[in-house]
């Protein structure tokens, strides 16, 4: 058993891997960002009547009365 010699190719490819890391971090966030941005703003929308909540039960009505 032989151990694999590391090349400066590979040295790169890792530290590609890891600036893609931690590039999706920061997407990462921005997404959870983007979230609590949404859900702030429809809690403001049914805090201020501008639109109604439906309760799960009638909205699974209307999805098991849908034609097929």
């Amino acid at each position: 058993m032989g151990c694999k010699t590391t090349t400066r190719s590979d040295y790169r490819l890792q530290a590609t891997e890891g600036r893609a890391f931690f590039r999706s971090l920061d997407e990462e966030d921005e997404i959870a960002q983007a979230w609590a941005d949404e859900a702030e703003r429809r809690y403001e929308e049914l805090r201020s009547g501008a639109v109604h909540s439906v309760p799960a039960e009638e909205v699974f009505a209307r999805i098991r009365a849908r034609p097929q």
